[in-house]
């Protein structure tokens, strides 16, 4: 930043010297304009006015046409008008580009937020069914475990059978989750002829 203010400093001191040195003025007071258009994007606007108004000072002290002084002050004006509009174009679009990268970056923070949202919903969404699968598979597998258990105590009786039955009914039932609640496939799965249901798959079967 230091070698830019240094070379701003080096090119408006070496405009203020051509056009002071110059014999006659003609198009040469425009590297003042250049200058005041230049200086707005390494300095404050501030800074940059005052610049202007030292360039304004040098033009109307360099200006010298014998008697001829309105000329002289409607050159100076024009000058600084120019000036003046460069330096607040020079602005504006410094602005412009600002609010564009401001925009962006808020894109692109809107675009992050986005995605965390939806991967926060689905780890909420699978928190919720692992809850539901925990809570109604979760007992069944138990009294399964219980059963098997007590069916192993036992001997090759009617109550082994009972508890074995049972075992066999719960291990069904936690493998169909989720199918629809109509269906008959825990049943045909223990004994078809205990199904009690007119439908295709107990015809066939019985």
């Amino acid at each position: 930043m230091r070698r830019a203010y240094l070379a701003l400093a080096a090119a408006v001191v070496s405009s203020w010297s051509v056009v002071a040195t110059a014999p006659t003025a003609g198009l040469l007071p425009i590297l003042l304009v250049v200058t005041a258009a230049v200086n707005v994007y390494v300095v404050p606007v501030r800074v940059a006015l005052t610049i202007v108004a030292f360039n304004t000072v040098v033009l109307a002290a360099t200006a010298t046409i014998p008697g001829a002084i309105g000329e002289v002050a409607l050159m100076v004006g024009f000058y600084l008008l120019i000036q003046l509009a460069t330096v607040f174009g020079s602005v504006s679009l410094l602005r412009e580009q600002r609010m564009r990268r401001e925009l962006t970056e808020a894109h692109v923070d809107l675009r992050a937020a986005s995605v965390l949202l939806t991967e926060s919903a689905r780890t909420a969404e699978r928190l919720r069914i692992s809850r539901e699968l925990h809570d109604l598979i979760g007992p069944q597998l138990t009294v399964l475990a219980l059963e098997l258990e007590v069916a192993r105590h036992h001997d090759g009786g009617r109550r082994a059978r009972t508890h074995r039955t049972r075992s066999r009914g719960r291990a069904t039932s936690s493998r169909t989750y989720g199918r629809p609640s109509g269906s008959c496939a825990p049943r045909h799965a223990i004994s078809p002829r205990r199904c009690g249901r007119s439908c295709a798959t107990c015809r066939d079967r019985t």
